[in-house]
């Protein structure tokens, strides 16, 4: 892949609504795999269906704030 290729595409942070800081000490890649293979699975959900990734959001910040 090319290098403009690798930094025009969206960041995978910036789909879950992270900051590259949050993204990297969450680590949520890590019931997944690989992180290339989650952020790749992220990309193609993310162009598909824009709204699924929102709504598997909202159920992980409601799950975490039910918790507390």
């Amino acid at each position: 892949m090319k290098l403009k290729d690798q930094l025009s595409r969206e960041k995978p942070w910036a789909i879950l609504g992270y900051s590259r800081k949050r993204y990297m000490a969450a680590r949520p890649w890590a019931a997944f795999g690989s992180r290339e293979k989650f952020e790749e699975f992220l990309l193609v959900i993310h162009a598909e269906k824009p709204e699924a990734i929102q709504a598997l959001k909202e159920n992980a910040e409601a799950r975490c704030c039910w918790r507390r």
